[in-house]
């Protein structure tokens, strides 16, 4: 309608940074998507026209891109991808610019195509090199990330995990373990507590052989309720 909105994040009673809506001229607040969800949104970016809205959830350590059609009030597909997507940038004509990396991927811009989705005429990019027949692909990439010469057979995808701690809350976690790892036999792990994924990590387990368990305390249960109460454990 006629009324002035502000989309923002809010650090509610929860601690997390949940998607909120304020009624400028009321100035009242409320949560606008998800009232419920555990994850904290990390990021949050709009289309010049207000059309589109984009934001990042730190889903279990994964950074998780959705995308809401305001005008619709409906959410559009996004890529369901392992990894990390950052940076996402909507623009008015149904294109979303976003960088994404992961385990295995070197950080570089892609761009998402929901103009079919949102009834938009799709008209070819201008700068797109690829033929015509292959621009139909919702996702395109647009920068390639050098890898120096890294032999990336040796990125390791990890495999995610959840842990109880001893006081009883859930803690995620990234398992790292090199190709030569065989099921059934024990072998020792490297804790790491770092915060998402690290590319030390996929080095450390494709050339040295090592093996690293990588708790995500970032956006766990554990770490909520550590905001709260310092004196908490998760070990």
């Amino acid at each position: 309608g006629d009324r002035e909105i502000v989309l923002t994040t809010e650090n509610n009673p929860a601690r997390l940074d949940r998607l909120a809506r304020v009624d400028v001229a009321t100035q009242t607040l409320s949560i606008f998507l998800y009232p419920g969800t555990p994850w904290d949104i990390d990021q949050l970016s709009i289309s010049e026209n207000a059309r589109f809205l984009a934001y990042v959830m730190n889903e279990d350590g994964y950074g998780r891109l959705h995308l809401f059609d305001l005008e619709c009030n409906r959410e559009l597909p996004v890529p369901d991808w392992k990894g990390i997507i950052d940076s996402p940038v909507p623009t008015n004509s149904g294109l979303l610019a976003f960088l994404f990396h992961s385990a295995t991927l070197a950080p570089d811009i892609w761009l998402w195509d929901v103009r079919s989705e949102a009834g938009l005429e799709r008209k070819p990019l201008p700068w797109d090199p690829r033929p015509a027949s292959a621009r139909d692909a919702r996702a395109r990439q647009v920068t390639f990330s050098s890898y120096a010469g890294v032999d990336r057979t040796l990125f390791r995808e990890p495999e995610l995990i959840h842990y109880r701690s001893k006081d009883g809350r859930e803690i995620p976690a990234f398992i790292y373990v090199p190709a030569s790892f065989q099921k059934g036999h024990p072998m020792p792990f490297v804790p790491s507590v770092l915060v998402g994924l690290q590319p030390t990590i996929w080095m450390e387990t494709g050339y040295k052989n090592r093996r690293f368990l990588h708790p995500l305390y970032y956006g766990s249960d554990w770490e909520i309720r550590q905001r709260d109460s310092p004196t908490s454990t998760a070990r």
